[in-house]
């Protein structure tokens, strides 16, 4: 049976993270994600500038940098009838503003979770402290006062091998298997919220390289929603709110019904979309 000081399971950004403090403080962990890679999709884009102290500490902040966008390609928050049509208010968010930039060396970044991943997991993978497993999953799990017993499968050759770990990090996101096993409840209500989240590509340059921006709110009488800044060109999101107050329905988004939502939001009727 392997025997190690911290297991940590899930791969994403808070177990790469995880799994690079650990190594700077002299302590061992394995990382198991079930996922054979880092994020396929954006997920999460923003990092705060609290994170963003914490990864210049560690040495990651110019890396990180590198693979987002640059502060002056998103200093702004912008408010239209369309992309291409009314604009009803534009704003420097807070965190921009001089005061709140006097109190620290460095501000947030705009990283979509797909560029992340691969630059925290490169960081992670150099340490000799750090061991990574992809394709792992775990699929048992036990504990007592001096630690946890897991067992853990190896998805590619189907194989399973036990470990014994000090202390458990559970990172596996939202639906924590670790933790609803625990029986650990979130605080709060659960499903007070309905969206749904497209992803598309689409030259958007001619409508927002003059105002630059990490979030352009979209308010129309049959229509609010979000697009979601991920290169500032030709990738965005578009985050649709409150499914039910505008009658849709998660079936409905089919990637036609997506094509046409998006042109309404852009105001540009043969935009291409894919």
């Amino acid at each position: 049976m392997v025997d190690i000081d911290v297991l940590i399971v899930g791969g994403g950004p808070v177990g790469l993270t995880a799994s690079i403090l650990l190594s700077r403080h002299g302590v061992r962990s394995l990382l198991v994600e079930r996922h054979p890679g880092t994020a396929i999709v954006p997920k999460s884009r923003g990092i705060n500038a609290r994170t963003m102290e914490m990864y210049r500490q560690c040495g990651l902040e110019s890396a990180i940098r590198g693979a987002g966008l640059a502060t002056e390609r998103t200093g702004l928050i912008v408010w239209a009838e369309t992309l291409a049509g009314k604009e009803i208010e534009r704003r420097v968010p807070g965190r921009a503003t001089p005061a709140n930039m006097a109190v620290t060396p460095t501000r947030n970044c705009l990283c979509a979770q797909d560029d992340l991943e691969p630059v925290l997991r490169r960081f992670a993978e150099d340490s000799k402290l750090g061991e990574l497993r992809f394709s792992t999953e775990l699929t048992a799990l036990t504990y007592d006062d001096n630690g946890v017993s897991a067992v853990l499968l190896d998805r590619a050759s189907n194989t399973e091998r036990a470990i014994r770990a000090r202390y458990l990090i559970a990172a596996d996101g939202a639906q924590s298997r670790v933790r609803r096993q625990l029986g650990a409840r979130m605080v709060g209500e659960e499903r007070i919220y309905d969206s749904v989240n497209i992803l598309f590509h689409a030259d958007l340059t001619p409508w927002v390289e003059h105002r630059p921006a990490a979030l352009y709110f979209i308010e129309q009488p049959e229509l609010r929603g979000t697009f979601l800044t991920i290169n500032g060109t030709d990738r965005w999101g578009f985050l649709i709110h409150s499914l039910e107050q505008y009658g849709f329905k998660p079936e409905d988004f089919t990637p036609e019904h997506c094509t046409r939502l998006v042109r309404q939001a852009a105001g540009v009727p043969d935009l291409p979309v894919s």
